[in-house]
This record gives structure tokens, C-alpha cells and sequence, in this order.
């Protein structure tokens, strides 16, 4: 889960069944972008969840973002 510092409301979060193996990816968060990263395990599969918000206008974060996708990109990606 990743808060809002300084700002009201929202946030990002990745929820898991307990019965689903989990493991957050810290590598690929970048400190002004408000996004979350985690390994997820099913069944022996393994893929790469992430959970963002870019706020309308925000360029530069989109940017960001864009880079990071193309770090996990050699993996399955599911993003909400």
C-alpha cells in the first residue's frame, strides 16, 4: 500500500488472499509516482501486478510511469 503524503484521500493498494503468495516489489516504485508493485503466485504462475493513479495532466509522472513499465515489461504484466 502506498499513502498520499501531505495531500487528503486516496492512495494505492495491492489486495491478495491470504491463501495467494504476495511479495512486494519495492524496486519499481519511483517516489513522486503514486504506484505500487507486487510478485503475485498462482498456481506455480508467477506475474507482476501493479496498481498506479496518475492524476489528469500529470505528465511527467505518466512519463515515469511509462519508463517503469518498460523495466517489468519482460514479464506478464496485470495492471488495475
Amino acid at each position: 500500500m502506498k499513502l498520499r503524503c501531505n495531500r487528503i484521500g486516496g492512495g494505492v493498494a495491492i489486495y491478495c488472499h491470504k491463501k495467494v503468495k504476495c511479495v512486494p516489489l519495492s524496486n519499481y516504485e519511483i517516489g513522486h509516482v503514486e504506484a505500487v508493485w507486487a510478485e503475485v503466485t498462482i498456481e506455480n504462475e508467477r506475474v507482476i501486478v501493479g496498481s498506479a493513479y496518475i492524476p489528469p495532466g500529470a505528465v511527467q509522472q505518466l512519463s515515469d510511469f511509462v519508463s517503469v513499465l518498460k523495466k517489468v515489461q519482460m514479464t506478464m504484466i496485470v495492471f488495475c
